[in-house]
């Protein structure tokens, strides 16, 4: 994103009457879900709620080093204990971790208009090895921490000129400075692990072939080729005129995407050709400042799941940029949108994205909602779901339960998702039961408690219970039927 980050900061039919389910295709793996939500101290913690939101295990978290030293860019203890302590609390987490490759302001110009190139620091020093030392540092500290498998965005957004590490105009230098990096990272801990993203944003289409080639470190020293991309324009789509109604909207995000998505498919192609993967590390709505920003927009929602979901794009990982902050609002989840952990009222945001939210737990939430594939491997029969209270009052606590029967052994998990029915409530909560395990023709009844924030809109609702594998991968049985009104 063009801006200094606050560090501190169509699945199965409805089965009827809950019958049985048998042998009906299963969906194929999940993609693999990461956000940004705010930084250590309280950014682990941030995440873990954003989950509860969107109904999938966030398996990705994005953080960013600080630009104002030496010190925060190498050795942030402060900022690797929490994410250390949040990567190890669950298998399959990873931390996502952006790297400046300079100190430096980013507010005003230095030499060739670049923003922040600071006088005693330059892409040509790093290159020649002038900042080993640092490299060393960070990749003994990521390993002190037990962050050995963590992907590392080196440079992030290099192509601009919003950042110290620049590469306009000395794309080769910055090329060969990403080169040492890796090198010395590798150099001192051989057996961590690491992983580096080659990241552009968007503005990538402008740069010519030559220039691109020029910046790229090589095959040996990448993993990733990512993409940030963001829903703004600045080619007459954008701001939206007097009376655009829906229909005008529509067209004029259409044309946007058209626009914004130049870059993201250009680099998909550029991944190809090098046989890498994709990554979105950052991406999302934008309502700027300026007019320049789409606001409440669906569709490039829609367009960017179609992205993910494509296996020809081989997205290996998403990471939504769910926050609010001075620079505009992105934020789609319910979480507290301040950054700060403030006890039980969490869920107290409103987003102003409520059209896009929806669509996006639609098309990226929940379980994997992936169109069939293959056989279903057990066959399960839920003949009866409770919700007790029926009409539970907000602030309350209420039960939710089934009667599971396995037709074979499996182990499973459980999740109750209470989703609101009206049109503009997004409201979604979730409570988990894990790892239950059945034996053949064993029928089970489980039940969990739910409390109900005082904050949710009063009205109707309905409770879905999912039943899913134990890696969470795979979804074997959604049966949808049960209703609750809250008061």
């Amino acid at each position: 994103m063009r801006m200094i980050r606050n560090v501190l900061a169509g699945v199965m039919g409805l089965a009827a009457a809950f019958g049985i389910v048998g042998a009906t295709p299963a969906p194929a793996q999940a993609e693999i879900v990461g956000v940004y939500r705010w930084d250590a101290p309280n950014g682990p913690q941030m995440v873990d709620l954003y989950q509860g939101w969107v109904g999938r295990e966030v398996q990705y978290a994005v953080a960013f080093t600080a630009t104002n030293s030496w010190a925060n860019i190498s050795s942030a203890t402060w900022q690797l204990g929490p994410w250390s302590t949040w990567v190890k609390a669950k298998p399959g987490r990873r931390l996502v971790y952006s790297i400046a490759l300079l100190p430096g302001p980013v507010n005003g110009a230095g030499p060739d208009g670049i923003k922040g190139n600071a006088d005693d620091v330059s892409l040509e020093a790093c290159a020649a090895g002038t900042y080993d030392i640092h490299w060393a540092r960070l990749a003994n500290n990521l390993a002190a921490y037990g962050l050995q498998g963590t992907i590392l965005r080196l440079g992030w957004e290099f192509e601009g000129n919003w950042f110290a590490w620049s590469a306009r105009n000395k794309e080769a230098v910055f090329a060969n400075c990403f080169k040492r990096v890796v090198n010395v990272m590798r150099y001192y801990q051989p057996n961590a692990g690491f992983q580096f993203d080659w990241n552009v944003s968007d503005d990538i289409d402008w740069w010519s072939d030559w220039r691109m080639n020029q910046a790229y470190p090589g095959d040996a020293y990448v993993d990733y080729i990512g993409v940030d991309i963001y829903d703004q324009s600045w080619e007459g789509h954008y701001p939206y005129p007097a009376n655009c109604d829906d229909a005008c909207r529509l067209t004029r995000q259409k044309g946007a995407w058209a626009d914004v998505s130049k870059g993201l498919f250009r680099m998909r192609d550029f991944a190809k050709a090098r046989n890498k993967p994709m990554s979105l590390p950052e991406w999302g709505l934008w309502q700027r400042p300026d007019p320049y920003g789409g606001g409440d927009n669906p569709y490039f929602i829609e367009q960017m799941a179609a992205f993910i979901k494509d296996p020809a794009n081989r997205v290996a990982y998403q990471a939504y940029f769910d926050i609010d902050n001075s620079e505009g609002g992105h934020q789609l989840s319910d979480v507290s949108g301040n950054g700060s952990v403030t006890g039980s009222g969490q869920r107290t945001h409103v987003t102003q994205f409520p059209k896009a939210a929806a669509r996006f737990l639609a098309l990226l939430g929940g379980p994997d909602t992936t169109p069939p594939d293959g056989p279903l491997p057990v066959a399960f029969t839920i003949p009866s779901a409770t919700v007790n209270p029926t009409s539970p009052a907000r602030g309350t606590t209420i039960t939710l339960g089934a009667t599971i029967k396995a037709q074979a052994a499996a182990t499973i998990s459980v999740k109750f998702e209470v989703r609101g029915n009206a049109a503009g409530n997004t409201t979604r909560l979730t409570k988990q039961i894990v790892n239950q395990v059945f034996t053949t023709a064993q029928q089970r009844t489980l039940s969990t408690t739910l409390a109900l924030p005082s904050t949710m809109p009063a009205g109707s609702y309905r409770v879905d219970i999912y039943l899913v594998d134990a890696a969470w991968n795979t979804l074997l049985f959604k049966p949808s039927a049960v209703t609750l009104t809250v008061r």
